[in-house]
């Protein structure tokens, strides 16, 4: 082949490569596809309003969507949610035992595990560690 054809050729190439690249990032780029779909999944939260302290559930992907969209860099934890009962952003994530029912902050009880209940000492990543090593 000739040089001028074998540059005609290498840049048809390049060209459907690069179109090709740019289709992918085209499609597959969506503001979503960072958190995952969590379908049927919720959350609870606390509100910590004195006042209020209501507990409610989110759909858990509206709520990391809220948190990737209200997220301060300069904060290590997560942006509070807006009560639906007294209407104040100071509702936070919060976890119910499965053991007791008690409903607290993830870390309260100040251990390794951050779900460990403060009132009965039970931890679910504890016990999925338990069973892993058992295996």
């Amino acid at each position: 082949m000739e040089d001028g054809k074998k540059k005609t050729v290498m840049l048809i190439v390049v060209a459907v490569c690069l179109t090709l690249a740019a289709t992918i990032v085209f499609f597959t780029r969506s503001q979503d596809t960072k958190i995952p779909s969590f379908k049927g999944e919720t959350v609870l939260l606390k509100c910590t309003n004195p006042d209020c302290q209501e507990v409610f559930e989110m759909d858990k992907h509206a709520y990391h969507k809220y948190v990737q969209e209200n997220q301060n860099p300069m904060s290590l934890s997560a942006p509070p949610v807006v009560c639906p009962k007294c209407g104040k952003k100071s509702a936070y994530l919060v976890i119910k035992c499965e053991k007791c029912g008690n409903i607290f902050f993830p870390g309260e009880a100040q251990d390794i595990f951050s779900d460990r209940c403060p009132k009965c000492g039970f931890s679910k990543q504890e016990e999925t560690r338990k069973e892993r090593a058992r295996k």
